[in-house]
C-alpha cells in the first residue's frame, strides 16, 4: 500500500523548566505504529534513538532535545518534537538587608531581605523555630524580651536551598533602667560647688543630668560650681542601651546658704560683780542656729540658751558665744561680754597621766617662794590653793615614782586667779615630749666629722644646757664648737674646756617650738680600724637645764650619738653589725631581709653604706632596691670582686622617672594586681602578672591592703620567676607587704603571673570593693644590678558578704577561633538591682563568687574587638564551663 504521509512525534514526559538534576530521560512515540526514532541533543545532529533515552552529567545553563519519527513508508516526520530545560545546581545565596541588631526597645521586628539569584521563594525562622515560607518585607509583632534570632533562606527555580541562611542576632529591652544617686549635697550646705555620683541597676547604661536646664548626657562623678545662693534641684536619668529612659530621674534638692548669721547676748553680767556665777541668755539672727560658747578663752563648744557658769575664781572673765546656721556657716565674729568677779585668789591646775592624758590623783604639789603648802590631786587630777599671794610662787609636782613636765612652773606678782597649772606625768624620762640628741655624723677614718645636737620641742625654750663626754684618743685636739643653725650666728655661746660643757642662747632669745639644731661640734678624726665611738650626754662640766620662754626647766630625755666610721666591705652584712671582712651567701641572706623591710639599719655602723652597693660604679645610689640584692648576690658569687665599702652613708630618694610612676599607662615593662573575687569569712587568692622582657634578675615593691577586711597574707611565686628564684616577705605590719623576688636566672620574657597573694577575707567584711595598690614605685633590677624602668598598676578585690548565700560562676571569653580575649569585661545582672563587673585574665578566664542562688541571671560580655551573645541562666549551685565565643 502507498504511504507518502510521515508520522507525528510527540514527547511524552522529560524536564522542562530550571532543574538540579544533570541528568535527563524523556520518553517519546509516533502515532505510526513500527515508526523508528532519531533523537538530537543541543544541536549536535540526529542519530537512532529508542524511548526512553537518558543523558547524563549535563552542564549548567540551557539544553534543548529533539526527536522525530520514521514510519515503516520510510516516511519523516518534518517537524520533530522539540524540549527545552535549564540545568540548575548551584543553591542561592541569601542577605539580610535591613533588620534590628544589638539592643532594641521595640517588641516588633521587620526584616528586608534578597537572594543573589531569582526568582526565588524564601524561607524564614523566629528564634530558632521551623523555617516557613515567607516574603520580604517580613514582621513579627509581639515579641518578648531577651535575646532574639532571625533567619532567612531562599530557594531557587531548580528547587536549590541555601544551606547557610542569612542569620540576624538581636536583644529586645523594654524595661527602662532605675537611676540612683549616693553622694550630693542635700538639706542646707554652705557650698557653692555640688558633686554627684549616681548609677544604674544596668550596668552599661548612659545618663542624663540637668540643673536648671535641659537633660544633657553626663558621667559621674558630676561637679557644678558656681552655684547660686538658694534652692536648686538635680535630676539625673539612665538611658540603657536599647534607647529606654529612665521615666523617673533621680533627683536631689539642696539650699546654698553661704551667709554667716549674726549673735546677740540678751542679758548676762557686766562690769565687777560679787557673784561667781553668771547666766547668759542669747539668740541669732537666723532661727534654728546652733551655738558655741566660749568662757575665758576656752575652745567654743555646744550650747544652747541659757547658759550659766558656777563657782568662777575672782578676776576678770570673758564669755563669748557665735552662732552657727543650718547650712554650717559660723559667725565669724562672736558675740562677746567682759566682766570681773571680785578678788580672791587661788592658784590651780590639772595633772594627767600619759599617754592616754588620764587623770592622775594622788601626786604631791608643793607651792614654794610666796608660800609654803602642799597638797595632793583629786579623783580628777585636780589640785588647788587659795590665799593671798605675794612675789613670786613655784608650784612643783612629786612623787609615785613619776618625772612631770614642766619640771616646776614660776609665776610672779600674783594679783588675781592662776587657773591652768597643768602638768603632765610619765612613767620614764624616754616619754618626756622635749628630747635632747646627738645625731650620728658618718665620716671616713681621718677627716673631720660634724657632731650636730638637735633639739625637738613642742614649746619655745629660752635657753639650753648640757654637756658631752668623748674619748679623747679618737681625736686630735678638742672640738670646736659653733652655734646650731637654729641658734644663729650671734647666740650666746659658753663653752667649758675637758668634757665639753656648752650653754646656748639663742640669737633673739628664742628657740621655736619643733626640731632644732643648737649647736655643732666639729672634730678631727684620728685613723681607726673602729666601726664607730660614742658620744654621750653627761652632767657635767655643766649640768642639763633646758628653760622654756617662762624660765621654767623642761623634763627632757637624752638621747646619746656616735660618730661613725666608713669600715668593710660593700655587701658585707654578716656576723655582726661591722660585718666579718668577706661577702659570702648568708650576706645575700641578709641583704633580703634588710630590702624587705625585716631587719633595720642599726645607726650605729655605716650597714647601710654597706647595704647599697648598687649601682657598683658609684657604689651605691642612696637608695635600698632590688639591685642592691642582686649586688650581693655577684660580690658572692665572685663575678664581681670584693670591694672597700663606700658611696651615701644614708638614704637619698630621688624623685622616680615618668615611666615608674604609678600613672596607670602600662610600659613595656609592667606588673599589674588583677581584679579578684572573695567571699566573706573564706581565703582569697590575688594573682600578680608581670610583662617582662627577659633581663629581670630581681624585682621589690610593696602592697598596701586594708587590715580591717583582708589579713594573713601568704604569697607563693607563679610562672614568670625562674625555678631558682628566692622569695623573701616582709608581712609584719598590718596593711603593707613587702616582696623581694630574685634569681641568677632571668625571668621569662613572657607576660604572665609572678606571684599569688592569698588573703583571709574578714567574716564581717561588707560587700563591695577593697583596694590592692602599690605603695610608691617598685624596684627591678637586672643581672648587672641596674634599675630597670615598669609601671605598676592597682586592682580592686570584689568581696561578696556572708548573707549574699552565693554560688560560682566561671567560664571563658574566647574567640571565634578559641583563643581567650583578654580584658573582656563580663557582667552579670539579677533581679532587685544586683550587678556586678570582673574583667577577664590573660588567657580570658573569669569568675563570680557569692552569687545568690535559686535567681535568674542575665550575663553580658563586652570587648572592643568581638560581639558576644549575651546568656541566661539560674543557679542552684556551681556553674563552670560558661563560655562565650565571639561572634564577629
Amino acid at each position: 500500500t502507498a504511504d507518502s504521509i510521515a508520522p507525528e512525534t510527540t514527547i511524552d514526559n522529560g524536564p522542562t523548566g530550571s532543574v538540579s538534576s544533570t541528568s535527563a530521560t524523556f520518553n517519546f512515540s509516533s502515532n505510526e505504529a513500527g515508526s523508528t526514532f532519531q533523537c538530537q541533543l543541543d544541536g549536535g545532529g540526529f542519530s537512532a534513538c529508542t524511548s526512553p533515552t537518558t543523558y547524563n552529567s549535563l552542564s549548567q545553563g540551557s539544553h534543548n532535545f529533539q526527536v522525530r519519527a520514521t514510519d515503516p513508508a520510510g516516511n519523516t516526520d518534518a517537524s520533530p518534537a522539540v524540549r527545552s530545560w535549564t540545568v540548575d545546581t548551584i543553591a542561592p545565596d541569601t542577605f539580610i538587608d535591613s533588620g534590628p541588631s544589638g539592643f532594641v526597645s521595640s517588641t516588633s521586628a521587620t526584616f528586608t531581605f534578597s537572594s543573589n539569584e531569582t526568582p526565588v521563594t524564601f524561607l524564614c525562622s523566629i528564634n530558632g523555630g521551623v523555617y516557613s515560607l515567607c516574603t520580604s518585607p517580613a514582621t513579627y509583632n509581639g515579641l518578648a524580651e531577651g535575646a532574639r534570632t532571625f533567619g532567612v533562606r531562599a530557594i531557587d527555580a531548580a528547587g536549590n536551598q541555601d544551606g547557610s541562611p542569612a542569620i540576624r542576632a538581636w536583644t529586645i529591652d523594654t524595661t527602662p533602667p532605675d537611676t540612683t544617686i549616693h553622694v550630693g549635697p542635700t538639706g542646707t550646705v554652705s557650698s557653692t560647688s555640688a558633686t554627684f555620683q549616681f548609677s544604674s541597676n544596668d550596668g552599661t547604661a548612659t545618663f542624663q543630668c540637668q540643673l536648671g536646664g535641659t537633660f544633657t548626657a553626663c558621667t559621674s562623678p558630676i561637679t557644678y560650681n558656681s552655684l547660686a545662693e538658694g534652692p536648686h534641684t538635680f535630676y539625673v536619668r539612665a538611658v540603657d542601651q536599647a534607647g529606654n529612659v529612665d521615666p523617673t530621674p533621680a533627683e536631689r534638692t539642696w539650699t546654698v546658704d553661704t551667709v554667716a548669721p549674726e549673735t546677740t547676748i540678751d542679758s548676762g553680767p557686766t562690769g565687777t560683780v560679787a557673784s561667781t556665777s553668771a547666766t547668759f541668755t542669747f539668740s541669732s539672727s537666723e532661727p534654728g542656729s546652733s551655738f558655741g560658747c566660749s568662757l575665758d578663752g576656752a575652745g567654743f563648744s555646744a550650747c544652747i540658751s541659757p547658759i550659766t557658769y558656777e563657782g568662777l575664781a575672782p578676776g576678770a572673765h570673758n564669755f563669748n558665744v557665735r552662732a552657727t546656721d543650718g547650712a554650717g556657716n559660723v559667725d565669724l565674729t562672736p558675740a562677746s561680754r567682759n566682766w570681773t568677779v571680785a578678788p580672791n585668789y587661788s592658784i590651780s591646775g590639772n595633772i594627767k597621766q600619759a599617754p592616754g592624758m588620764t587623770n592622775l590623783s594622788g601626786v604631791t604639789v608643793t607651792l614654794s617662794a610666796c608660800a609654803t603648802d602642799m597638797t595632793t590631786t583629786d579623783g580628777s587630777g585636780n589640785f588647788s590653793f587659795t590665799g593671798q599671794y605675794s612675789g613670786t610662787c613655784t608650784v612643783t609636782p612629786s612623787g609615785l615614782g613619776k618625772f612631770y613636765d614642766t619640771i616646776s612652773l614660776t609665776y610672779n606678782n600674783v594679783t588675781s586667779n592662776i587657773t591652768g597649772v597643768d602638768f603632765t606625768a610619765y612613767n620614764s624620762l624616754a616619754e618626756a615630749p622635749t628630747n635632747l640628741r646627738i645625731i650620728n655624723p658618718y665620716v671616713v677614718p681621718g677627716q673631720s666629722a660634724v657632731v650636730r645636737v638637735i633639739l625637738d620641742t613642742p614649746v619655745a625654750v629660752n635657753s639650753v644646757a648640757f654637756s658631752v663626754d668623748y674619748d679623747e684618743a679618737m681625736f686630735a685636739g678638742a672640738p670646736v664648737v659653733a652655734c646650731g643653725s637654729d641658734a644663729g650666728a650671734g647666740c650666746g655661746l659658753t663653752v667649758l674646756p675637758g668634757s665639753v660643757g656648752i650653754t646656748v642662747v639663742p640669737q633673739g632669745g628664742t628657740f621655736a617650738a619643733g626640731i632644732r639644731e643648737v649647736v655643732t661640734l666639729t672634730f678631727q678624726t684620728q685613723a681607726t680600724s673602729a666601726s664607730n665611738t660614742l658620744m654621750d650626754f653627761i652632767e657635767s662640766p655643766t649640768s642639763l637645764l633646758i628653760r622654756n620662754t617662762a624660765n621654767d626647766p623642761l623634763l627632757v630625755e637624752l638621747i646619746d650619738g656616735h660618730i661613725v666610721y666608713q669600715q668593710g666591705l660593700e655587701g658585707d652584712l654578716g656576723f655582726g653589725p661591722a660585718g666579718d671582712g668577706v661577702v659570702f651567701s648568708n650576706d645575700v641572706i641578709l641583704a633580703r631581709q634588710y630590702a624587705a623591710g625585716t631587719l633595720a639599719f642599726d645607726p650605729a655602723y655605716n650597714q647601710f653604706q654597706r647595704m647599697d652597693s648598687a649601682p657598683r660604679e658609684t657604689l651605691g645610689d642612696g637608695l635600698i632596691s632590688s639591685g642592691d640584692v642582686i649586688q650581693a648576690r655577684n660580690y658572692a658569687s665572685g663575678n664581681n670582686l670584693a670591694t672597700a665599702a663606700g658611696g651615701p652613708f644614708g638614704p637619698i630618694i630621688p624623685a622616680p622617672p615618668p615611666e615608674m610612676m604609678l600613672s596607670g599607662v602600662e610600659t613595656p615593662r609592667a606588673v599589674k594586681v588583677m581584679p579578684s573575687n572573695a567571699v566573706a569569712g573564706y581565703k582569697v587568692t590575688v594573682p600578680v602578672e608581670m610583662k617582662a622582657l627577659g633581663d629581670e634578675h630581681a624585682i621589690l615593691f610593696t602592697l598596701e591592703y586594708d587590715a580591717m577586711k583582708l589579713s594573713n597574707p601568704t604569697v607563693s611565686l607563679a610562672g614568670v620567676a625562674p625555678a631558682d628564684a628566692v622569695l623573701t616577705v616582709n608581712d609584719k605590719e598590718s596593711g603593707r607587704l613587702t616582696i623581694l623576688i630574685d634569681s641568677g636566672t632571668a625571668f621569662s620574657a613572657n607576660a604572665m603571673q609572678l606571684l599569688h597573694v592569698t588573703f583571709d577575707v574578714a567574716a564581717t567584711a561588707a560587700s563591695g570593693e577593697t583596694r590592692i595598690s602599690f605603695a610608691g614605685t617598685g624596684s627591678i633590677a637586672n643581672t648587672m644590678a641596674n634599675e630597670l624602668p615598669a609601671s605598676y598598676t592597682e586592682a580592686f578585690i570584689t568581696i561578696n558578704g556572708l548573707d549574699s548565700g552565693g554560688v560560682g560562676i566561671s567560664g571563658r571569653v574566647l574567640t571565634p577561633n578559641g583563643s581567650g580575649v583578654r580584658n573582656a569585661r563580663i557582667t552579670i545582672a539579677g533581679p532587685d538591682g544586683y550587678i556586678r563587673t570582673v574583667t577577664a585574665s590573660t588567657l580570658g578566664f573569669y569568675s563570680f563568687d557569692g552569687v545568690p542562688a535559686g535567681r535568674p541571671y542575665r550575663i553580658s560580655v563586652s570587648s572592643k574587638q568581638y560581639r558576644f551573645e549575651s546568656r541566661w541562666v539560674e543557679t542552684s549551685a556551681d556553674l563552670a564551663d560558661l563560655d562565650f565565643v565571639g561572634l564577629e
